[in-house]
């Protein structure tokens, strides 16, 4: 896992603080940071493909435009691998302390995570210890 070494609290790390604990949050920002760099490389390479589709020949243009698409989707799958892996080690902490939890936490969306957490029934308590 990365090491945060800073951490720049913005209102959003203050509202996960609050959702998940001061700790679980810095631990948190460290991991989103791939997932919005994958975010940031997809759209550039969206830009790309519609510039080659607008601008090269009409086979050419729409293979380039095609496959900056799908570089851009598993860019996306890379980078947001390492969020999915932490919303998986939280469900799995849950199970093993007795909760039963339907899937793995939603910890890209507070919105998602707030009503997976009152779904399962989870106590606030469970959620802000350290994962």
């Amino acid at each position: 896992m990365p090491v945060i070494r800073r951490w720049n609290t913005t209102a959003s790390d203050r509202i996960w603080a609050a959702r998940i604990g001061p700790e679980n949050a810095r631990r948190l920002a460290g991991v989103r940071l791939p997932a919005y760099r994958a975010l940031a490389a997809f759209i550039v390479l969206l830009v790309v493909a519609a510039a080659a589709a607008a601008l090269a020949p009409a086979p050419v243009g729409v293979v380039v435009a095609a496959l900056a698409v799908l570089a851009g989707s598993a860019v996306v799958g890379v980078g947001v691998r390492p969020l999915r892996a932490e919303g998986h080690a939280l469900a799995v902490r849950l199970r093993d302390l007795g909760h039963r939890v339907d899937r793995d936490a939603p910890l890209n969306d507070g919105g998602a995570f707030d009503r997976w957490a009152a779904r399962n029934g989870l106590p606030r308590e469970q959620l802000v210890t350290p994962w």
